[in-house]
């Protein structure tokens, strides 16, 4: 658990292992209150952490047919999972997942108690922030976050951005972000160590809301690695956190046994240890019933000789896929947020 300030702590194990949450959607339906009821409460907001999949990858693309066979959408809108998503549950979803994120970087974005560790004395540095802007340092382990993005979090209680530096091998830039405060101007001496690390705010920004866990397949290889990272993200807050299964991609087709036997073994060890909170992404897509949603039915999706080849192969659907065969279109997208919503008023009982 986080040592970022918040509720008494609900262990995965007990949550799991007793279905305390089970009746928990029965109270947030909504619907005419009765005399001397309160109303239902606001369904609450989630977010969806993780890599490429949870910003819903290639959603600017339609299934790929001879006519069509870029995926090119055209007049046709983008189709994200957050959008779909909202309008299903009532409830406003945030992103933070970002491309080619791996279950550590997750961690990282998710988790105050797992932060990153620039290194101050870098260089010849002296330990400190700078009195303003920024500066460029290595990390102490190698380990930085997403060139794409500047995080908001601390490094000694001081508000500062970090980000990794494109094409700078473990090196990162952080930013003060401590504008109008009493330190506004002045250096600040972090040293080395934890009270250099920096700390993530999302989680703080975030807590409260149901937690959409989709990360590992960018370091899927790394077994034990993406156990241990889902397994403390999602244990930030149990009583409210999704872990999602990976779905196989071209690569990881059954007949490359060594990428199939991975995605294999992690999604098990999910399914294993978070019961009715494991979301089973593949399944999904091959469920004939979302085959019959409208946007499915217009691409004949589960019945081309393509999307049949795929399925022989232990893959989704063609249909489903975009063209760089690793990430969903929007067809795709749309059965992954009517999944979800399915599976978070019912078998997770979130909502």
């Amino acid at each position: 658990m986080s040592n970022s300030p918040h509720p008494a702590p609900i262990t995965r194990r007990t949550l799991i292992g007793a279905g305390t949450l089970a009746g928990l959607s029965a109270v947030l339906t909504t619907g005419p209150a009765h005399a001397g009821q309160q109303p239902a409460a606001a369904a609450p907001g989630y977010v969806l952490w993780g890599s490429s999949s949870a910003n819903s990858g290639l959603g600017d693309q339609y299934p790929r047919t001879t006519q069509n066979p870029w995926g090119v959408r055209g007049s046709r809108p983008v189709v994200r999972i957050e959008n779909v998503l909202d309008g299903l549950l009532g409830a406003t979803g945030t992103v933070t997942a970002l491309g080619a994120d791996t279950s550590y970087q997750t961690l990282r974005m998710r988790s105050y108690d797992h932060p990153y560790r620039p290194d101050f004395t870098y260089n010849g540095g002296r330990g400190e922030l700078p009195a303003r802007d920024g500066l460029i340092v290595s990390t102490t382990d190698r380990i930085v976050p997403n060139w794409r993005k500047a995080l908001p979090g601390t490094i000694d209680g001081i508000p500062c951005t970090i980000q990794a530096e494109r094409h700078r091998f473990s090196k990162v830039r952080v930013v003060r972000q401590d504008a109008g405060t009493e330190l506004t101007g002045q250096e600040v001496v972090v040293g080395e160590g934890p009270t250099s690390y920096w700390h993530t705010d999302l989680e703080r920004q975030h807590r409260g809301k149901v937690h959409l866990i989709w990360t590992g397949k960018n370091n899927i290889w790394e077994y034990d690695q993406v156990l241990s990272d889902t397994r403390a993200a999602f244990d930030v807050e149990p009583a409210t956190s999704v872990v999602m299964g990976h779905w196989h991609a071209w690569n990881d087709r059954s007949s490359s046994p060594v990428n199939h036997e991975r995605v294999y073994r992690v999604n098990a060890a999910y399914r294993t240890e978070y019961g009715t909170r494991y979301f089973d992404a593949m399944a999904a897509l091959k469920d004939p019933g979302l085959w019959e949603l409208p946007l499915a039915r217009e691409f004949n999706v589960g019945y081309t000789a393509k999307d049949r080849e795929w399925m022989s192969l232990g893959l989704p659907p063609y249909s489903l896929v975009g063209t760089d065969n690793m990430h969903l279109n929007a067809v795709g997208n749309t059965i992954i947020a009517h999944a979800l919503h399915r599976f978070l008023t019912g078998t997770a009982g979130l909502y």
